[in-house]
């Protein structure tokens, strides 16, 4: 699982709401495809939250779990206050993701963002496919390179087209060296 695909909740974004400001009760969902897939019933207050978290079934919801969690209060440079919340590991985080269990940080749950499961293949391909969109070409990267926009200054675009050669060599490099890794391994 990555950061991207878990269910979150961010301090940050329920302060902005003004669920924690005004103590009291809320929800929260999870949704996709406009379809309800988790809920959580909160009841807020300024140092802490108490959660009521359910998952959706073909049956129904029914509850997961119960946790409370504490909100710490930091002084911001110019005024007012942020909000933090505390995992049970002891950080101060913005996030809080869901796992089996409860709520707990990126850390807690062994999560990684998605761009740093990406290959160095797919990070160059996808520099070089970049440059091309900026000048409003398609993303395949063996047509040829977009001619240059009216109005675009040609060293812009000579810098365009040495960052495009050197992000498609590697790409190319890397896939290569991907091919052989492959076909030594099926070879033996």
């Amino acid at each position: 699982m990555t950061v991207e695909q878990s269910r979150s909740i961010n301090v940050l974004e329920w302060h902005r709401l003004g669920y924690l400001r005004h103590p009291g009760r809320f929800s929260w969902r999870w949704t996709s495809l406009h379809q309800r897939i988790a809920f959580l019933i909160a009841e807020a207050g300024r140092k802490a939250v108490a959660l009521k978290y359910f998952c959706e079934t073909s049956e129904g919801s029914h509850p997961e779990f119960q946790q409370s969690l504490a909100v710490d209060w930091t002084p911001c440079r110019f005024g007012g206050e942020r909000p933090w919340f505390l995992c049970d590991c002891g950080r101060r985080v913005v996030a809080l993701y869901a796992g089996r269990g409860g709520f707990a940080c990126r850390s807690c749950h062994g999560l990684s963002y998605q761009s740093q499961r990406v290959t160095d293949c797919e990070r160059t391909a996808a520099k070089a496919r970049k440059i091309r969109y900026r000048l409003d070409g398609s993303a395949s990267l063996v047509e040829p390179f977009p001619a240059r926009p009216k109005g675009m200054h040609r060293k812009r675009y000579a810098r365009l087209w040495r960052d495009y050669q050197q992000a498609a060599i590697r790409a190319y490099s890397a896939f290569d060296l991907s091919i052989r890794r492959l076909t030594r391994k099926i070879g033996n």
